[in-house]
C-alpha cells in the first residue's frame, strides 16, 4: 500500500487498483473542477519519480535513437529507469515504453542473446586496448595489458550491458520507428 501525504491528504492505492496514486490524488484535489494549480502541482511532484521516466522530444533516427537509449518504436521512452552511473540500478528497465506502451521484452529470456553483443564488445575493448598500449606505451609487459583490459571492461560493464540491450531489441525486437507514437 502507498500512501501519498501533502497538506493532510492521504490518499491509498489500495483502494483503487486501476488507478495510481497521483490519479487517486489528483481527482480527490479536484483536478477539473476550477481547482487553481494544485491538483497540477501535486501531479507534477509526484508523477514523476524515477529520474530518467520522463520523456524527451522523440528522434528521427533510429540510430540516434540508439545512441541516446529510447524506445525502438516511438524514440521518446527511456528504455531505462536509472542513468547509467547508478551502480546498483543500472540494469533496472521499466517493462514498457511510458510513452507508446511498447513492451521492452518481446518474450521470457529475450535478452540471453545480448550475451553475444556483449561479447563483441568485450573483444573489441580488448582489441583497442591492446593496440593502444602497444603503441602508445611501447609494448609493456603483460601485467599492464591484463589490469588495464581489467579496468577498462569494469568502468565499461553499465555502458556494454545496456547497449547490448538496446541493440537486441533494435535488431530483434520486432518493433520499428512509427511516426504517429512519437507525435502522442
Amino acid at each position: 500500500m502507498l500512501l501519498l501525504r501533502q497538506g493532510g491528504l492521504s490518499v491509498s492505492s489500495a483502494s483503487h487498483p486501476r488507478k495510481s496514486p497521483v490519479e487517486v490524488a489528483t481527482a480527490k484535489l479536484g483536478r477539473g473542477t476550477g481547482a487553481p494549480g494544485l491538483a497540477g502541482t501535486f501531479a507534477a511532484f509526484y508523477s514523476a519519480p524515477l529520474p530518467m521516466s520522463a520523456p524527451d522530444s522523440h528522434i528521427e533516427s533510429s540510430t540516434l535513437a540508439l545512441l541516446a537509449l529510447r524506445c525502438p518504436r516511438c524514440h521518446r521512452g527511456h528504455l531505462f529507469n536509472h542513468p547509467a552511473t547508478s551502480l546498483t540500478k543500472f540494469t533496472d528497465m521499466p517493462a514498457e515504453c511510458p510513452v507508446c506502451g511498447q513492451t521492452y521484452e518481446p518474450e521470457p529470456g529475450f535478452y540471453f542473446g545480448a550475451m553475444y553483443v556483449s561479447f563483441g564488445f568485450a573483444v573489441a575493448i580488448f582489441l583497442v586496448c591492446g593496440v593502444v598500449l602497444y603503441y602508445l606505451a611501447n609494448d609493456p609487459e603483460l601485467w599492464v595489458y591484463v589490469t588495464t583490459v581489467a579496468v577498462v571492461t569494469l568502468v565499461s560493464t553499465p555502458l556494454v550491458f545496456r547497449y547490448s540491450r538496446a541493440l537486441m531489441l533494435y535488431l530483434f525486437g520486432g518493433a520499428r520507428y512509427d511516426s504517429k507514437w512519437a507525435t502522442r
